[in-house]
């Protein structure tokens, strides 16, 4: 839809909203973020990490993490490796009733037409906190390039996270990446519209 007549207004003499934190810093309700590393700098099992304790009513990291529902979609780990993993940090069966995972042997794709579908209708039933997408690469059929990037932005990330949920997606670097942005697969397409991101 085309911008309001007259353009956007807000209150300037108002004080400036923080984040809603999920976990203080690090997970906030409503934004999309991402994290970006090289290929085992724990990306994966940060989420992981932060599910687990949400689960499992006990600190991340000295902060507080609330009761939450995961929705995991997981391109990148065997599903052999998430179950080892997962009973490592003390998941059991009774947990999965705030879990919905859809792990490698699903072939996910967003960016196309159907799976940004699949994903609205799976997250309207379900109602997750968060949402993780691991990877970027993994779970989407996008080229590196500006427009598919920002679409994806715009067309699925942004209105789920619009709608509450904390959107968190890891994202690889480059085998030989430079510094900053062009670290990242993508640099700027990526981090530019993300609202918060962390570098592993």
């Amino acid at each position: 839809t085309l911008p309001a007549t007259g353009g956007t207004k807000f209150s300037l003499d108002a004080p400036q909203k923080p984040p809603t934190w999920l976990v203080e810093n690090l997970l906030a309700a409503g934004r999309v973020q991402m994290t970006s590393g090289a290929p085992g700098a724990f990306k994966s099992g940060l989420h992981e990490a932060v599910m687990a304790a949400s689960l499992l009513g006990r600190p991340f990291l000295g902060r507080r993490v609330p009761v939450m529902r995961w929705l995991v979609i997981d391109a990148e780990n065997h599903l052999d490796d998430i179950a080892a993993r997962w009973k490592a940090l003390g998941l059991k069966d009774e947990h999965w009733s705030s879990i919905h995972l859809t792990d490698q042997s699903a072939a996910v794709e967003l960016g196309e037409p159907r799976w940004n579908q699949w994903l609205a209708r799976e997250v309207e039933v379900f109602k997750p906190d968060v949402i993780v997408i691991d990877s970027a690469m993994s779970c989407c059929k996008l080229g590196l390039g500006n427009p598919e990037i920002l679409e994806l932005y715009r067309g699925t990330l942004k209105p789920l996270a619009a709608n509450g949920a904390a959107v968190w997606f890891s994202h690889h670097h480059r085998k030989a990446g430079g510094p900053g942005s062009s670290a990242a697969l993508g640099g700027m397409s990526w981090e530019g519209q993300a609202d918060l991101t962390y570098t592993s």
